[in-house]
């Protein structure tokens, strides 16, 4: 059954899928009249033709001087209904055009401008999530116990934090190590998590982005903070607890884990083997992920040019559940130029936002006013509070963070953080004069995380964090370091397993449910059969 959105957008406008059937019927339309046009003039010319005697001719004058007016009518008619015919054939093809030229979608600087701002310095303690087990997240998770198969609602968010806290389980060594030559079959997992990307294009080429980097170079340390803030972790946790939340943590308890060749081949232990079981943190989970052709350098890279932001409010990103939402996509730097717009409109091209084939799938919609508007505010309050995480870094997530060889003056982050707590900030603020009709906002949806033929939603905090930091660098600010435009190719083994249990838990949860699935939910924890027995 299909869900309608939830949260705090409203309904999406149509988009160009259905402006170009709106003109395909308009035009099938005017092709109807004209040829209704052509049969009426056929039957006048027939008429004509009866009256072949003068005498008729005298006797029906008036009729034929009705049927010669009648018929200059029709022509007249005819030629109208063909020339509008035609201009629509060419605004079409116009519209086509200008959507295949990547200018039919706002760019950045169409919608907002750049507007600084004094920070009030508390703006970061807004954005912790309160994750607590009773809020069960809604990535199911199927549990093996004794020789059946229960589906569980399991919270990933609370469980990673439980393990992120607890002293007995450690920050694993190799869950995050990565490689370009894992097995084939991880390939076919993220086409079925991933089946489509974000903008409604099957399933080929497009990377699968990080959006907390995740990569060889030592980016990803810097977002220690933003993985521990959406499980609702402070600042001023323990190092060692902020790095188990990023990265995972492997735990006291032992199970049989049969190993690839492929993650053994720095290891001597064997297939089978015993060892520690580990758990993927933030940085692996499917909801720290998008897939988007072109990310390398349009999302990731030392200068990206690509904003998307969910549409809803701060408190309902913090209250997501694994639910579906839209978000709004704009491309170039927020201040106006003309290099901007051929940059803008090259962006598009490479993230596939100009494929013509496109033109007739109904994912992607023309964002209204309200929505673009709630976008903003989202976006305008991550900003600052990023700015703030960044001003209050301490001299350990400086130490973890940094090439301790460097100068500490040259030293990116001491720098970023060294702006950061002047309290002045670069902030979106909404242009008034944006004609939404003819520079729409393409408006993207994200789906449940039950829906197998849809985008899985991303965790929209760590969504809007992400393009904060790009905004913040567009504007000219110093913020975390952006993944390297290289780093985000190859796979980690973290990676698999939160992807291949996240698929496993979706299949789990799809699976038509038993008379005695039905019973346990009811209550009835041995099963529907068993409490008919014992009423009998």
């Amino acid at each position: 059954m299909k869900r309608k959105p939830t949260g705090d957008q409203q309904e999406p406008h149509n988009g160009i899928a259905e402006k170009i059937e709106s003109f395909e019927s308009q035009i099938a339309k005017f092709e109807e009249h004209i040829q209704e046009k052509e049969a009426e003039l056929a039957l006048i010319t027939e008429k004509e033709s009866k009256l072949k005697s003068s005498d008729e001719i005298l006797q029906q004058k008036d009729h034929l001087i009705t049927l010669l007016q009648k018929k200059s009518d029709l022509l007249q008619k005819q030629y109208d209904l063909a020339q509008k015919k035609s201009n629509l054939v060419q605004e079409n093809y116009d519209l086509q055009n200008k959507y295949i030229s990547g200018k039919y979608y706002a760019f950045t600087a169409n919608v907002w401008k750049v507007e600084e701002v004094k920070r009030n310095g508390n703006e970061w303690q807004t954005f912790l999530r309160s994750v607590r087990k009773k809020d069960a997240f809604e990535c199911r998770y199927a549990e093996t116990k004794s020789n059946s198969v229960e589906l569980a609602k399991i919270d990933p968010y609370t469980i990673t934090r439980d393990g992120a806290e607890n002293a007995n389980c450690d920050v694993p060594r190799s869950v995050t190590a990565r490689s370009s030559s894992m097995p084939q079959s991880s390939n076919i997992t993220r086409d079925a998590v991933w089946p489509k990307d974000i903008f409604g294009r099957k399933a080929d080429s497009q990377h699968i982005a990080h959006l907390i980097p995740a990569g060889k170079s030592l980016s990803h340390k810097q977002w220690l903070n933003v993985a521990a803030a959406v499980l609702g972790i402070q600042n001023d946790a323990d190092m060692t607890v902020k790095k188990k939340a990023a990265r995972g943590y492997v735990s006291q308890e032992t199970s049989q884990v049969k190993l690839t060749q492929e993650s053994e081949s720095n290891s001597d232990k064997r297939p089978n083997q015993e060892q520690k079981k580990p758990r993927a943190g933030v940085i692996h989970f499917v909801t720290n992920k998008i897939r988007l052709q072109s990310q390398e350098n349009t999302l990731d890279g030392t200068e990206p040019t690509l904003l998307i932001v969910p549409v809803m409010t701060l408190q309902g990103a913090k209250d997501w559940r694994g639910k579906e939402y839209t978000a709004i996509c704009l491309a170039g730097h927020p201040r106006e130029s003309h290099l901007g717009v051929l940059e803008a409109s090259s962006v598009y091209k490479k993230i596939g936002l100009a494929d013509s084939n496109l033109l007739t799938v109904r994912h992607t919609r023309d964002a209204n006013p309200e929505e673009v508007s709630m976008a903003c505010d989202l976006l305008r309050a991550a900003v600052l509070a990023l700015q703030d995480m960044i001003a209050s870094l301490s001299k350990e997530d400086f130490s973890y963070c940094e090439n301790p060889n460097e100068n500490v003056n040259k030293k990116p982050l001491h720098e970023a953080s060294e702006e950061a707590k002047k309290l002045l900030c670069k902030v979106p603020a909404p242009i008034q004069k944006h004609d939404e009709a003819e520079k729409p906002v393409c408006l993207i949806t994200f789906g449940d995380h039950d829906n197998a033929d849809m985008h899985p939603a991303p965790d929209p905090l760590l969504l809007v964090l992400k393009a904060a930091n790009i905004f913040g660098i567009m504007a000219g600010m110093k913020m975390l370091a952006n993944a390297s435009s290289d780093s985000d190719s190859d796979i980690s083994i973290g990676d698999i397993i939160e992807e291949e249990a996240f698929l496993e838990a979706r299949e789990q949860a799809l699976r038509p449910k038993t008379w005695e699935d039905l019973a346990r939910g009811l209550g009835q924890p041995n099963g529907y059969f068993a409490s008919t027995k014992a009423s009998e």
